[in-house]
């Protein structure tokens, strides 16, 4: 009886190890899917005009950008890693706005299910959120 217990243990183990398996592989496989795909959106410019905001997907990590409108020169802010088709950044370079006297606390970026869209949210010091919307750029 003993030698049954164990033998129905290992394999419930072994079930469990493959359906782990199967969910790592398949957060995988939608990483590589998007890997190297840029995702932009327009966006007003503090100070007036507009920059082109720009997301890059390289490998595991999200890299933040910006194209300004007045140079046309690309500007790197930030590179994090994706935690999954939802990711919560701590902002790194809080900045106060003069218009609300509050700042960025933190991102959450959302990833659609075809991974053709980025949404972003910007949590706001004041408790305020600000959604942008991000579209891939084939």
């Amino acid at each position: 009886m003993k030698k049954l217990i164990m033998l129905a243990m290992v394999l419930g183990l072994l079930v469990l190890l493959t359906i782990s398996a199967s969910v790592v592989s398949a957060g995988d496989d939608w990483l590589r899917k998007i890997d190297g795909r840029r995702y932009t959106n327009i966006a007003p410019k503090y100070g007036g005009g507009t920059m082109t905001a720009i997301l890059d997907v390289i490998g595991n990590v999200l890299v933040f950008g910006y194209i300004s409108s007045d140079d046309g020169k690309y500007s790197e802010i930030e590179r994090f890693e994706i935690q999954g088709r939802e990711t919560r950044h701590q902002n790194q370079h809080p900045f106060l706005f003069p218009a609300c006297k509050c700042w960025v606390d933190y991102y959450i970026y959302t990833f659609s299910e075809d991974g053709d869209i980025i949404t972003t949210r910007a949590h706001y010091s004041d408790g305020t959120v600000q959604e942008s919307v991000y579209f891939w750029q084939r």
